[in-house]
């Protein structure tokens, strides 16, 4: 199943990696093609070939009722038994969850939300299921129906002193790929097309049930007392859409922007974001060497600086010029530092000597220099010292035999009492020796440029 702790980086199930850190895993598992005969397996304990279910149509899902299943082998030792959600093996008498040991039974009909099978016109809201073998409408998307009907029959056995078995078994995220509004939200804004979107939104529907499910369990003092199993049926609904593997449908372009996203969030206080291109760039500069020009992911990693409660400090590179600029968010409480390192800053384009540099005329003033949606346009101060030194004669001989003046920067960063970073940036001549050191000479003067991160 898509979930983040199997190197998902899209996909957001808090609530199902908690619960696997409080359980045992089992990482060699394995389960049928299709969802019927593993639920016939599961059901009957017998090779899917020995229960009779070998497919999910055509009969060939029908679990008989020769076989003496779980919930009736559970029956017979005094448990209620409950079944809610998707069956899919057999709709008719006698091979519905009911003629099967299950005292309690709501679901849907056929092997997803919507198939001939099911109740003419169920789309996943505001459906009409089968409760007890008779139509009931019911309000809301079909997971939440299925958890609210798990979390109240649970609510009734906790109050009485006999065991219980409860099989849950969700549609989703089987196809068609629906889910509430809010759920899908969060994966369209990363521009992944609506299927995919639909499909991880079903996804972190039910890692929210899952949370509200043993919320129930905890309230009801039956959590420590309850062996509670968590498995999928199959493989993911959507490999058939995506080579094998959903990630393979994604953009290059997209990747970067998730990862680059997911980088951010794990600053969770004021810290330091490693890129390879400098952010505060302009749009007139060379297309090759700043993320500008990748403009959905330039986006998103701005629209997450901006949105930030923090402080971000971007280490970035550039090899013609080093710099160290600043933004104040309008109406934010927080800044943005970006110190650019440039480890052959400057070439130059006249005779290669080091006479070029970033000047007051070709700097970014407005960031970001592009639009991106709810960052409005900021002032970029650049505070003096706010480059690497270099020499503005046409003519320079001092290094006319190296043909550049090379420089690297060293940053230190130690947090104060409050939380806060003290940041120390120095710029260093790598082609110059101080005499009594030995060491590379200090630029700026042997002044160090100092900011904090709150």
């Amino acid at each position: 199943m898509a979930i983040g702790m199997n190197n998902n980086p899209i996909v957001q199930t808090p609530q199902i990696e908690q619960l696997a850190n409080d359980s045992q895993s089992f990482t060699n598992f394995h389960v049928d093609p299709t969802c019927s005969p593993t639920r016939a397996v599961l059901m009957s304990g017998k090779y899917l070939l020995r229960a009779g279910v070998w497919h999910t149509v055509m009969g060939r899902h029908m679990l008989s009722d020769q076989h003496h299943i779980l919930p009736e082998l559970l029956a017979d030792a005094g448990y209620n038994t409950a079944m809610i959600g998707k069956w899919h093996l057999g709709d008719n008498y006698p091979f519905r969850p009911q003629d099967q040991g299950f005292n309690h039974v709501l679901s849907h009909g056929g092997g997803g939300v919507g198939q001939a099978p099911d109740y003419w016109g169920n789309d996943q809201f505001n459906d009409t299921y089968y409760l007890n073998g008779k139509e009931k409408q019911y309000k809301g998307f079909s997971t939440d129906v299925w958890f609210d009907e798990a979390i109240d029959f649970i609510h009734k056995q906790s109050n009485k002193d006999e065991p219980f078995f409860l099989y849950l078994s969700t549609n989703a995220p089987h196809d068609p790929w629906r889910a509430p509004e809010k759920y899908i939200e969060p994966y369209r804004a990363l521009d992944l097309n609506d299927d995919m979107a639909n499909f991880y939104g079903m996804i972190t529907n039910i890692d929210k049930n899952i949370g509200r499910l043993r919320a129930a369990m905890q309230a009801d003092k039956i959590e420590d007392n309850t062996i509670f199993i968590f498995m999928t049926d199959n493989g993911s609904s959507m490999a058939k859409k995506s080579n094998g593997e959903p990630l393979t449908w994604l953009t290059e372009d997209v990747k970067l922007g998730i990862e680059a996203k997911n980088r951010l969030e794990c600053l969770e206080s004021p810290g330091v974001l490693v890129l390879s291109q400098p952010i505060m760039e302009d749009i007139s500069g060379d297309g090759d060497r700043n993320f500008v020009y990748y403009q959905r992911q330039y986006k998103k990693i701005i629209k997450a600086i901006h949105d930030a409660k923090h402080d971000v400090l971007v280490l970035s590179g550039d090899i013609h010029h080093g710099r160290i600029s600043k933004v104040e968010f309008i109406d934010r409480p927080n800044k943005l530092i970006e110190v650019v390192s440039s480890p052959m800053s400057n070439l130059s384009g006249i005779s290669s000597i080091a006479t070029s540099v970033i000047t007051k005329k070709t700097r970014l003033e407005e960031f970001p220099p592009i639009h991106v949606p709810g960052v409005p346009s900021c002032k970029v101060s650049y505070e003096s010292p706010w480059r690497v030194s270099s020499e503005s004669e046409l003519l320079d001989f001092r290094y006319y035999k190296n043909r550049t003046k090379e420089h690297f920067y060293t940053l230190t960063v130690q947090k104060a009492v409050d939380g806060s970073l003290d940041v120390t940036v120095r710029a260093w001549l790598a082609r110059e020796r101080d005499k009594k050191t030995g060491l590379p000479k200090q630029d700026w003067k042997n002044t160090p440029m100092t900011f904090s991160l709150r």
